[in-house]
């Protein structure tokens, strides 16, 4: 869900995931236009946070989207290991 101010600028304000769950977020910053990580195309940027996490929220001609973030393959120290970690190795 998204508010629509007077001048044109959109402000997105809650997610509604398929299920039906609600995140309120708080927009922290409108960066504008920049390329997105993982499909290199231009979209709108919006920084927001849903509680504790903060993400970039994007918008481009198709809709909404959020990257999540590459999860590391690194040596976590958490037991037990990611089975992507061979300590072996």
């Amino acid at each position: 869900m998204s508010l629509c101010e007077p001048d044109g600028q959109v402000i997105p304000v809650s997610l509604i995931w398929d299920d039906g769950r609600i995140f309120n977020m708080i927009l922290i910053e409108n960066r504008r236009m920049k390329p997105t990580e993982h499909i290199g195309e231009y979209a709108q940027d919006y920084y927001v946070a849903f509680g504790r996490e903060k993400r970039h929220l994007y918008k481009d001609q198709n809709g909404w989207f959020i990257e999540v973030p590459n999860k590391s393959r690194e040596n976590t120290g958490q037991w037990p290991p990611n089975l992507e970690w061979d300590p072996e190795a």
